[in-house]
């Protein structure tokens, strides 16, 4: 594979994922029950700590920085509703 087609098809899966941020992808993809309860714990006075520990005990790949942009409105997520 040369660079060019290869670089195509890393801007292509990019754009793909371009919309949301990782905990957006997870808010998107949990049932509404458990993205109920994520938006809550979000807006509440949870530490941003607190809250990535209990995501990252129930198995979901996302760092403690990624919760802390997606709550400040700092993330992908910020970016697609505002275009």
């Amino acid at each position: 594979m040369g660079l060019a087609n290869r670089l195509d098809a890393l801007a292509s899966t990019s754009q793909e994922n371009i919309d949301v941020c990782p905990l957006g992808k997870i808010i998107n993809d949990s049932s509404e029950e458990d993205r109920r309860a994520i938006l809550k714990v979000l807006a509440s006075p949870a530490s941003t700590r607190s809250i990535w520990e209990a995501l990252k005990a129930e198995n979901f790949k996302l760092d403690r920085q990624t919760v802390a942009l997606h709550r400040k409105g700092f993330c992908r997520c910020q970016e697609a509703t505002n275009d």
